[in-house]
């Protein structure tokens, strides 16, 4: 996950802090070179590894790569700007959204891209996106299906616009999620939102989503129906207070052992009815415990959960 670095430095830092209150944690952030000595030093007082692009090559030395928006410059100065980077010899993430010729800019920006590593600039990104969910969308896809005609790896940063309120965070789920759940992909940037703290969970939240990230516990239930053995909404809600704090462990709570196993796909441990006030536990697809009293069955799930080694206290 890719950010512009808030203003607020303090609020940078507590954003990249690890094991903050807020959970998620920004892989870099974009930030002007005047200001990137002082926050590199505030971020490695908490020992945070947040890496730190910088917007001009003045902070090329101090910074951990280069970030150059080509939505800002003229299309034919593109190819002289990027060289330009490219000589610091620093890594180069390339960006070039918005709604204004988008085609054209992702033609431009792909084929900038694909010069730049055959010259031998191999540490280099590209970033594509658009000023209304659909441009996003269908620019991440074209930008995707150009570097595979031109056999070329450059990871993907994907862009979106996230407006106020809740249609603006709905509008920056679709935008970014449409394309990843494709398979299309390798970072994620929120961008025009006033609630940094915001856009971060919310990009989080749509990598966990998309099934590409799993950066807090992942739950699948199943719909209630007349075979369910227990309360589903209260027992799944029981076992999330206790187990949410897991990162990347999945966890499936059935109502039933007719289509329960079935249905947890890929999870790590399962918790199915088994018949009345019992459960049947499972690690994976594999049953591991029958018929547990259903007063002991949470506590059991942990124990589980501890023997493979996934458990942290919360």
């Amino acid at each position: 996950v890719v950010q512009y670095a808030p203003a607020d430095q303090a609020m940078a830092v507590a954003l990249a802090q690890p094991g903050s209150a807020s959970v998620v944690c920004p892989d870099a952030y974009v930030i002007d070179a005047a200001a990137l000595p002082v926050l590199r030093e505030r971020l490695a007082a908490v020992g945070s590894d947040t890496a730190l692009l910088a917007t001009s090559a003045d902070g090329a030395a101090a910074a951990d790569g280069l970030w150059l928006d080509l939505s800002a410059v003229a299309p034919a100065r593109w190819a002289a700007a990027a060289r330009a980077a490219a000589r610091t010899g620093r890594p180069l993430v390339l960006v070039a959204h918005g709604s204004e010729s988008p085609a054209d800019n992702v033609e431009r920006l792909v084929a900038l891209g694909v010069a730049l590593r055959r010259e031998g600039h191999g540490d280099l990104a590209l970033g594509v996106g658009g000023g209304d969910v659909s441009t996003a969308i269908w620019a991440a896809r074209l930008a995707a299906a150009r570097l595979a005609e031109a056999r070329c790896d450059a990871p993907l940063l994907l862009v979106a616009p996230a407006g106020p309120g809740e249609q603006g965070l709905l509008h920056a789920a679709v935008a970014l999620g449409s394309p990843l759940c494709d398979g299309i992909g390798d970072a994620v940037l929120l961008e025009g939102t006033a609630d940094p703290a915001g856009a971060l969970r919310l990009a989080f939240d749509v990598l966990q989503g998309a099934g590409v990230r799993l950066s807090k516990t992942e739950f699948v239930a199943c719909p209630s129906c007349g075979r369910t053995l227990f309360d589903l909404q209260t027992t799944t809600d029981r076992i999330k207070a206790k187990t949410s704090h897991l990162v990347g462990v999945k966890i499936a709570i059935m109502g039933c052992i007719v289509n329960g196993p079935g249905e947890m796909a890929d999870a790590d441990f399962g918790y199915v009815g088994g018949a009345p006030d019992k459960v049947n536990l499972y690690v994976g697809r594999d049953c591991v415990a029958k018929n547990v009293p259903v007063e002991e069955a949470d506590e059991r799930l942990i124990e589980l959960i501890k023997a493979h080694g996934k458990w942290v206290e919360p």
